[in-house]
């Protein structure tokens, strides 16, 4: 298999790389220091609702752009996170990727899709929805850090993750172009295939892509101690292997000056995704209850229709107004240990459309006010049946995992004033208030000795503020400081869950509140000619922390419900550094360091113990060679490339909550330490044709990220082809 990989790159290369030979020119003289351009901060659009220099937003931001998203080879969207500050990526299984920020995980860190709410009500603690979105569909993904509910509403606890969609900008001009993407992973013989075309014609703007993805079982390292024992067959963990296939569409259209309409389209299908930690025997979980877990279909479908008025300087500077619809489609199938010749089939079918509205408004020369209301509308189909192979009977199941026609309504209205009284000064101050209701009925249905349970139909709602003070030091410095206020309403996860998780198997609670959370944060950043920059130091203080909390014991199964567990406390720290350039003016390469570090401590005040799946500090450290660009008239072109060596690893882990403790993805005593070297590289042959390389945990140690259900890749080596036309 990677013979056929290298081969088939190799070929395509060969066909394009162009064979004129090199000027013999002398070269110019290499370029100072103090010739370089002064990076520009970029602009961001996620903390504010609107397009803003990060250097002005008072709170904690990074952006994976699209060139960074083409150095790291991501072979899906959770892969592409990996690296980014203060973020950390926890797996249940090949096909997932759950982020988690600030210590909080899964559904207390909302993902969007162009500022559209993407989180829905089924999101689990760990989940694998973000994988849904394929990565080559993206322009750029922006993670705000810390509470951001006063603009987004309920779930964005530990922050907010946005998903900026590609489209071809209309800039007047007729033109054409398009990207093909080749990849091959050697860890799990992944295949990575993508092609997309993009197009203007007299206004209209058109872009469309396809991705294929093909992963076999994933090997571990082979190298240290085992976390915890997980039983491989033939050196790899079987089952984690799949398929997907995704497709994205956008249309734009110049309707007037300011005025562009556009309408985007996403869809992915996932086969055959196993739920690998239900059926790998390990030592916590030795005998395993399932012969078969895996979720198929796992599928997305996104529609998304918005206008956009943009004329900067006006009195009304912009208004915006978007409709969605968000239709996922998860199946399970699953075969206890038990009942060999039983298979268990669930399906969910969410339908959720939304709707959206914001203007932004100069009151004053000094004054931008951003307003907006959003509502959306989900109801979730679920059902769940069981065929006998020997009988050959199907039989309908008491409940899905969800109550079916379950709605979960979720409406929100905000107003947010920037105020910039001079002298590098800006004040944003902001205010929501939301409101969620929640209209379901399992009529009657016991779940053990718990029930019967009825209808419920409730209403939560929550006014959020946020202020936040940012100064410009210098041209290229600024600090900031803010405080803000969040909630997160429980939604059908947290209160009519009917089935099993990690720990054991889950019964409805209607008797709970949604958590709160006060957020204090300090914090820096730094664009400048020869660094990049930030640290952000947080504490969180939480109230009502919804948690998975034991209920009872029945024929060796343990069952639990959500509650609120009352008071917890998180600290965090983050300091990053994309870039420091180490000045030469005697050569033609630039050299740099980028760092990264995180850290976060929980503690359940309460229960007087460590909240729940919070990460170990992590970091990585590393050294980036890479040729410089030049604009001398007459000089002949240097072939860019780049060269990138790093180490990525965590501290242990020993601070585990009494649910950890019982959970079988954590080892006993706590996830180890770990530490990794890798390399990546890559050399453009002809402008828009780059051949990639990487190789990954290059001494194949064996370790597992906190809290996943699998172990991390072991050495892995990746070859790619990337060529923009």
């Amino acid at each position: 298999m990677l013979s056929r990989g290298i081969a088939g790159l190799a070929a395509a290369a060969t066909l394009l790389v162009p064979t004129h030979a090199q000027d013999s020119q002398p070269p110019p003289p290499a370029k100072k220091a103090s010739d370089r351009p002064v990076d520009v901060a970029p602009v961001v659009v996620t903390p504010t609702r609107g397009p803003e220099s990060l250097l002005e937003v008072p709170h904690a931001v990074s952006v994976a752009d699209e060139k960074k998203l083409r150095r790291l080879m991501p072979q899906n969207t959770p892969d592409a996170l990996r690296e980014e500050p203060g973020l950390a990526i926890q797996s249940s299984n090949q096909g997932g990727g759950s982020p988690i920020l600030r210590g909080r995980s899964g559904k207390d860190v909302l993902l969007l899709i162009d500022g559209q709410r993407f989180s829905n009500a089924t999101f689990r603690r760990n989940h694998p929805y973000m994988n849904t979105v394929d990565a080559f569909a993206l322009e750029s993904i922006e993670v705000a850090r810390g509470p951001a509910s006063v603009l987004y509403g309920s779930d964005a606890m530990g922050g907010a993750i946005n998903l900026l969609l590609r489209r071809r900008e209309l800039e007047g001009l007729n033109g054409f172009g398009g990207r093909l993407h080749s990849q091959y992973d050697t860890v799990n013989e992944g295949l990575v295939s993508h092609l997309d075309g993009e197009a203007e014609v007299d206004g209209w703007g058109a872009f469309a892509g396809y991705t294929w993805r093909r992963f076999d079982d994933l090997a571990p390292g082979r190298v240290g101690g085992d976390p915890i024992h997980a039983v491989d067959v033939g050196g790899e963990q079987v089952p984690t292997g799949y398929r997907e296939q995704a497709m994205n569409v956008s249309l734009s259209r110049r309707i007037a000056d300011h005025d562009v309409v556009d309408l985007a389209l996403l869809y992915s299908r996932q086969w055959n995704v196993p739920t690998s930690e239900r059926v790998i025997p390990n030592e916590k979980n030795p005998s395993p209850s399932d012969l078969l877990r895996e979720s198929d279909p796992q599928r997305l479908r996104w529609w998304e229709l918005r206008w956009r008025h943009e004329d900067p300087g006006a009195a009304l500077e912009s208004i915006q107004a978007i409709a969605s619809l968000n239709a996922p489609v998860e199946g399970r199938r699953r075969v206890r240990t038990s009942s060999p010749n039983v298979v268990t089939v669930e399906r969910d079918e969410l339908t959720a459309p939304g709707v959206s509205l914001q203007s932004a408004w100069h009151l004053a020369s000094e004054h931008l006010l951003t307003t907006g209301v959003e509502g959306y509308f989900e109801r979730i189909d679920s059902d769940s049946s069981s065929f006998n192979s020997t009988t050959g009977i199907w039989t309908r199941n008491a409940s899905g995992r969800y109550p079916d026609g379950a709605r979960y309504d979720t409406y929100g209205v905000f107003a947010q004033d920037e105020w910039k009284p001079g002298d590098g000064w800006e004040w944003v101050n902001g205010l929501r208030y939301s409101r969620i209701a929640v209209d379901l009925d399992f009529e009657g249905l016991t779940v053990g000795t718990a029930g019967p349970f009825g209808a419920f139909d409730e209403a939560f709602g929550d006014v959020t503020f946020a202020t936040g003070l940012s100064k410009r030091l210098s041209n290229e410095t600024s600090a900031y400081g803010s405080i803000s206020r969040g909630f997160r309403a429980p939604n059908l996860d947290d209160l009519a869950v009917v089935g099993d998780f990690a720990g054991g198997n889950r019964v409805p609670n209607f008797d709970v509140d949604p958590e709160k959370v006060w957020n204090f944060e300090l914090g820096a950043n730094h664009r400048g000619e020869l660094a990049r920059a930030a640290a952000a130091a947080a504490v969180a203080f939480y109230q009502d922390l919804l948690t998975n909390q034991f209920a009872f014991s029945q024929g060796g199964t343990n069952f639990f419900v959500v509650d609120n567990a009352d008071r917890a406390v998180i600290y965090s720290l983050e300091a990053w550094i994309d870039r420091v350039v180490i000045p030469r003016d005697d050569c033609d390469l630039e050299h740099s360091l980028f760092f990264n570090a995180f850290a976060n401590v929980g503690r359940n005040k309460t229960a007087n113990e460590p909240v729940s799946k919070v990460p170990p500090p992590e970091g990585m450290l590393g050294w980036r060679t890479e040729s410089e660009k030049r604009a001398d008239a007459g000089a002949p072109a240097i072939t860019p490339w780049y060269l990138e060596a790093f180490a990525r690893g965590a501290l242990a882990q020993r601070r585990l909550a009494a649910a950890d403790k019982l959970d079988p993805r954590f080892p006993n005593g706590g996830t180890p330490a770990w530490w990794t070297m890798n390399l990546r590289a890559g050399v453009s042959v002809r402008p828009g044709l780059w051949l990639l390389a990487g190789l990954e945990n290059l001494f194949n140690y064996r370790y597992r990220i906190h809290g996943s259900g699998i172990d991390a890749p072991g050495r892995n080596f990746t070859i790619g082809l990337d060529w923009v036309f």
